[in-house]
């Protein structure tokens, strides 16, 4: 099995809410014969506007289910960057998680003032305000970004936290198994939705990428803190409701319907590419999320 696992504990609602959405990266960037084409998909509906599924590079259902990609075209990629966030935890775990890997840029964005133990070899570290966590730090490298040419527009990023303690819970896909579903796809997550190898009871089980976009729509945060000693929650809960009035006010991007893929676990790679095709929403996110630390707009994020 090439998903890399960790003994499954309990999940507490809290950690359930934390998510990086999918939906932004999740059209497929390489055409070949192979391609589900949206002609061949049911039409859906979007604000009373026929829209049909982006391309999707897959015909295994299964694979399908939970966001993989069976048969890939790695060669068609460039090459891999990767970009981490980080607070206060030491990062050797990250070095034995890409060893093997060849990156031709690695970026540490550092934004809690502390030193950067364990970085990678050939590593820049940059320092940024401590709003906004992981999710303002992803937003703002991508709206610095510069405009893609014909020969880096499909260089993987790999956006990665300073931790892996998820991985406790979740399985996380190698970097292998993310380059060939961002091949298909034009976004791998990082947290796979299957058991652990040798999970008992949960051995024929998986969770879907895909969510219910009326429920999901409903979906608030009251609180959230991982480290009570460290994070601070007066400035938590913003001035929306929920999910959905959030996606309406800044009008980020259309949302597939009925059913919507998200990402969990602040883990995932997608390409310059993808990146450029929403470049406006990047700066609409640094600044929202620039209020302050921990808040519910990253969760919403």
């Amino acid at each position: 099995n090439s998903i890399l696992s960790k003994k499954r504990r309990i999940l507490t609602s809290s950690e359930w809410e934390m998510r990086w959405g999918a939906t932004y990266f999740r059209n497929a960037h390489v055409h070949n014969e192979n391609l589900i084409r949206s002609k061949d998909l049911p039409v859906l509906e979007i604000d009373e506007s026929p829209l049909t599924f982006p391309f999707i590079n897959e015909r295994n259902i299964t694979a399908l289910w939970t966001g993989n990609v069976v048969h890939g075209d790695v060669e068609s990629l460039g090459k891999m960057h990767l970009v981490v966030s980080h607070c206060d935890k030491p990062l050797h775990w990250l070095n034995g998680y890409i060893e093997g890997h060849q990156f031709e840029t690695i970026t540490i964005f550092s934004k809690c003032g502390n030193e950067v133990e364990g970085a990678p070899d050939g590593a820049i570290v940059e320092t940024l305000d401590n709003v906004g966590r992981c999710d303002h730090t992803y937003a703002n490298w991508m709206s610095k970004m510069p405009k893609t040419t014909h020969e880096n527009r499909y260089d993987p990023i790999l956006f990665i936290k300073d931790n892996n303690y998820r991985s406790d819970t979740w399985a996380l896909w190698t970097i292998d198994d993310m380059r060939r579903i961002v091949s298909g796809n034009g976004f791998a997550c990082g947290e796979s939705v299957l058991p652990p190898p040798g999970e008992i009871g949960y051995e024929n089980v998986s969770i879907s990428i895909y969510h219910d976009y009326p429920k999901l729509r409903t979906f608030h945060n009251e609180g959230y803190s991982r480290e009570k000693d460290r994070d601070e929650t007066s400035e938590f809960k913003s001035k929306y409701k929920n999910l959905g009035e959030f996606w309406d006010e800044l009008e980020l991007f259309p949302i597939q319907r009925p059913f919507i893929p998200v990402c969990y676990g602040g883990i995932f790679m997608t390409t310059r590419y993808q990146i450029e095709k929403q470049f406006n929403t990047w700066e609409k996110l640094v600044d929202v999320l620039a209020r302050s630390d921990i808040i519910e707009e990253g969760h919403f994020v």
